[in-house]
């Protein structure tokens, strides 16, 4: 015993149940003082559960690839967030990819959310690239497609410009000359008969390269557009204004084997005179006729029934 204030007897701290500690925890008390403690304040008494993190949104995109029959290539695939000024590349998730249904193997995604995975296809054609995410312990599964073209270099190769699939009567104003950058929701339709007539020269054995312009609409938005529409599995690209970067998209055929394009298919002078300079067909869609600035071998369809016949002659 000591004396407290002259009252002998324990220290206050033991009648509440506990012995007396430099650094006080609730944990040492009397059981009825923690029952009491923990019906009327449960939040003091145990620690409050902590809730599962939610997983965070993604968005995947996965690169179209133009290659040849046993030659390798590389796929790859992205993986972002999704922000609201711009994405950020995800890091350390581990990817699976698929060619024509049959898995191809896997890789892990790098700091800028890029994985890449060393193919050789022995297929002929057009074979859809599936890459999923699934499983994460941070992130919501996803996945996304795209275009595996294995073709090969006998094939006839026809260019086709984004503003001759548009419907010429719905297209914006300004298009092509102004650059728009458009969403998918803010393209027209297809022109009428585009996406029959170009079906049927796939299977006459064209292959078909769809070419748009840097400001006119972003690469998504062109894939999704033609998926939407039924067009024929192509290779899409995005090239700068001018004739230097469809120049330049040509020599990349060049560079992987292939001859160059049999004809052009288009609306704009610029693209028509890329293409006469090198000698490749160009048939310009139009209702109103020939146009003194065109090249002089330019060709002149009025719809794309007479566009088909063109390219096929």
């Amino acid at each position: 015993m000591t004396t407290h204030g002259g009252i002998i007897g324990p220290p206050p701290s033991c009648a509440l149940g506990f012995r007396p500690d430099p650094v006080f925890s609730l944990w040492r008390l009397s059981p009825l003082i923690l029952l009491w403690l923990s019906a009327t304040m449960p939040g003091l008494v145990s620690p409050p559960a902590v809730e599962a993190a939610e997983k965070v949104a993604t968005k995947m995109t996965v690169k179209d690839v133009l290659t040849r029959p046993k030659q390798s290539v590389r796929l790859e695939a992205r993986l972002v967030t999704p922000g609201v000024l711009r994405e950020s590349g995800l890091g350390g998730e581990r990817l699976e990819f698929f060619v024509g249904g049959v898995r191809a193997g896997a890789a892990m995604t790098g700091g800028d959310g890029r994985a890449y995975l060393e193919f050789t296809t022995r297929m002929r054609g057009n074979q859809t690239i599936r890459v999923k995410l699934a499983g994460s312990t941070r992130v919501q599964d996803t996945e996304a497609t795209g275009n595996l073209a294995s073709w090969e270099r006998r094939r006839p190769i026809v260019l086709v410009e984004l503003a001759a699939l548009l419907d010429e009567g719905k297209l914006p104003v300004g298009l092509p000359s102004l650059p728009l950058q458009l969403g998918l929701e803010s393209l027209p339709g297809p022109a009428t008969g585009c996406v029959e007539n170009l079906t049927r020269l796939t299977k006459f054995y064209f292959n078909v390269v769809y070419v748009s312009r840097t400001g006119i609409v972003q690469m998504e938005a062109l894939r999704d557009w033609l998926a939407k529409h039924k067009f024929p599995p192509g290779v899409p690209r995005v090239v700068k204004p001018g004739k230097r970067a469809l120049d330049a998209l040509i020599e990349e055929f060049a560079e992987k084997g292939f001859r160059e394009p049999r004809a052009g298919v288009g609306r704009t002078q610029d693209f028509a005179d890329t293409l006469a300079e090198r000698r490749v067909k160009v048939v310009i869609l139009s209702e109103d006729g020939p146009e003194k600035e065109y090249p002089r071998r330019t060709e002149w369809a009025k719809d794309w029934v007479e566009v088909r016949r063109k390219v096929q002659g």
